[in-house]
């Protein structure tokens, strides 16, 4: 139990910073405080954001975080580690929890000093974009959940490859979010889209920022349970 809650302190400590900073981002980034930023072209300013977004997550990995409970700060990513084994099933509720509380909170925090620009722009909470079609919103944020847990997975099978898991999480959120958060807003992590949405009162939509990314870990877990070798696993020797 102590350890449990140990796991669960981090990833609220973890899951705050994260969506503090990402919020933060968009502010400052997409929103009109700064006449210099706001004459950006809205791709680069939007490239800024996810920035913003890969930054935290790669400085919380890199931090006490990542020693005490290994960084998920994302529920779809700890039910990912549960499946595979990785994490007691026991644990589990008692850490999302802590992440959940963790998003509310940095969403709390960054509402409250950027007010008026993020109820600007709609608090930052994650919607699907009307311009492309359902599925293409679903088929991002459940694709990018399931190569986000892929990814990780596969970093994490080999010692060589774990130490640059920071950078590499943080890259993947930052690039592959940049050309993904125009359908879906990119979120791939509940946690990231359950905090604002509170903050702004705003739940349209939100069962698919929780049901898709849950799902693509769900398949990312059973497929490296199924083929190791495909996630970084020798199959002699196992992940190490």
């Amino acid at each position: 139990m102590r350890t449990a809650l140990k796991q669960a302190v981090s990833e609220a400590v973890g899951t705050a910073a994260l969506v503090f900073v990402g919020l933060a981002s968009i502010a400052i980034f997409l929103g009109d405080e700064y006449a210099a930023i706001s004459t950006l072209p809205h791709l680069l300013r939007l490239l800024l954001v996810l920035l913003g977004f890969g930054a935290v997550i790669t400085a919380v990995i890199l931090s006490p975080v990542g020693s005490i409970s290994g960084a998920h700060i994302n529920p779809a990513v700890s039910l990912a580690f549960a499946l595979r084994g990785d994490l007691p099933w026991k644990n589990l509720p008692l850490v999302i929890s802590g992440q959940l509380f963790g998003g509310w909170l940095g969403a709390q925090a960054a509402v409250a000093i950027w007010h008026r620009t993020l109820a600007g722009l709609s608090f930052g909470v994650t919607h699907h974009n009307a311009h492309f079609p359902l599925w293409a919103t679903i088929a991002v944020e459940l694709g990018g959940t399931l190569l986000l847990v892929w990814l990780i997975f596969w970093l994490v099978a080999n010692s060589k490859r774990r130490e640059v898991i920071a950078v590499a999480v943080g890259c993947y959120i930052w690039l592959f979010g940049w050309a993904t958060a125009t359908i879906s807003g990119a979120s791939f992590n509940p946690a990231r889209s359950i905090g604002p949405a509170i903050a702004g009162h705003d739940y349209r939509e939100l069962w698919m920022y929780i049901l898709f990314p849950v799902l693509g870990a769900v398949i990312a877990a059973v497929w490296c349970r199924l083929a190791p070798a495909s996630c970084g696993c020798n199959m002699q020797e196992g992940c190490r």
